[in-house]
């Protein structure tokens, strides 16, 4: 009675009551490490301005804590997981792609006209600069264009199991019809760390890329402000949009009970991505075990 008495009187309170089983109508085709499974070890609260979140436990995926994971929200430049992701199923990192036309919606890495690139480059600038240009020279030079090049994406998400999700663009930009959820975007992130490349490259704050010929070479920055501030920190997207608000999907690894722990962290519509994700990962340190029961 005390307990429900404290749930009336807290209603942003997040419970978590240990469950390794994922609800069917979410279960996505990716498969997770069963032991050691991690336990939350008190009742303190996480309360974040984002409008949806989760902390998943990347071995097992089960969700350390979590609201509104399932809501479908726009997810703007977090898109470019699964843009990677398709890329990679079909080009090799040393085919070399021209340069069709500038593309200058949003952030890009300046490429030019008529300039060849390798797709290891080109994949440096859609995960380290978040390149709009990038995702449109990958997209557009996939089999079918960019048409079938979502195609792919939505496919790939289809196979992966994750149903709340739908792309209407390689980059992110706003559309009502464009969206996603922190549950299946965190999905998508722990298969992208499951590659060696992309984890990598996620974990980079900056690079510099040439093109083939040697006359342009482009300055990527990261758009991660908590690479090189939270030691644990191995990536990975940012994203934003005055329709989706700050949008982040981190990954860390944590030493903790003789371990090393995987998460992943994703806020949506947040009004401060960076501070909250911090507040996550200590939460996580203050709150959660993986030592056997």
């Amino acid at each position: 009675m005390f307990f429900l008495a404290l749930l009336a009187l807290m209603p942003n309170l997040v419970v978590f009551f240990r469950d390794t089983n994922i609800s069917a109508d979410r279960q996505s085709d990716l498969n997770f490490k069963t032991t050691p499974l991690p336990f939350r070890k008190s009742a303190e609260p996480l309360i974040v301005s984002a409008k949806s979140f989760l902390i998943l436990d990347e071995d097992s995926g089960e969700i350390l804590v979590s609201k509104d994971e399932d809501v479908a929200l726009p997810p703007a430049s977090l898109t470019k997981i699964i843009t990677a992701l398709v890329s990679l199923d079909y080009y090799s990192l040393d085919q070399v792609i021209v340069v069709d036309k500038v593309y200058p919606i949003g952030r890009n890495m300046g490429l030019v006209e008529g300039e060849k690139l390798k797709v290891v480059d080109l994949m440096q600038g859609l995960l380290i600069h978040s390149a709009n240009d990038a995702a449109y020279v990958l997209a557009k030079n996939y089999p079918g264009g960019t048409e079938k090049f979502i195609e792919a994406m939505n496919l790939k998400a289809e196979a992966l199991g994750l149903r709340r999700t739908r792309f209407v663009n390689f980059d992110g930009e706003e559309d009502d019809g464009h969206y996603s959820t922190a549950f299946e975007l965190a999905q998508m992130a722990r298969l992208l760390i499951g590659n060696d490349f992309m984890a990598e490259t996620v974990q980079k704050t900056g690079a510099v890329v040439t093109d083939q010929e040697g006359k342009n070479s482009h300055k990527l920055e990261t758009t991660n402000e908590l690479l090189g501030v939270i030691p644990e920190i191995r990536g990975l997207k940012t994203g934003w949009t005055e329709q989706a608000g700050e949008c982040f999907i981190a990954y860390f690894e944590l030493e903790k009970d003789g371990g090393k722990r995987g998460i992943i962290t994703a806020v949506l519509g947040s009004s401060d991505r960076f501070g909250e994700t911090e507040k996550m990962v200590a939460w996580v340190k203050r709150n959660i075990s993986w030592r056997d029961l």
